[in-house]
């Protein structure tokens, strides 16, 4: 599994139907088990993004498909980042 940071803000839609939130983001949620990615943690931030996750997906075009099922339901605009853990790097980085 690859480890990715998603970068959400809610769109013009998804403002006007802040109500249904709740529901957002459980339709997002299925989308992603439907397609075997993990949520492993989400907040609602203020600031630049309104929500941001950190998903396990099985590679980079899974994570690809599920952001862009997620963005054509039109309340979320997101960046999806790839992720690699500080030991990882620093054991990679070693090696040279």
């Amino acid at each position: 599994m690859a480890t990715f940071i998603r970068l959400a803000s809610l769109t013009e839609q998804g403002v006007k139907n802040i109500k249904n939130f709740p529901q957002m983001i459980g339709e997002a949620r299925e989308i992603m088990e439907n397609h075997g990615v993990s949520l492993l943690h989400g907040w609602v931030t203020l600031g630049d993004y309104d929500v941001i996750a950190i998903i396990d997906a099985p590679d980079v075009q899974t994570a690809a498909h599920v952001s862009a099922l997620i963005a054509a339901k039109g309340n979320f605009r997101a960046k999806t980042l790839s992720a690699i853990p500080i030991s990882e790097f620093s054991d990679m980085v070693k090696e040279g």
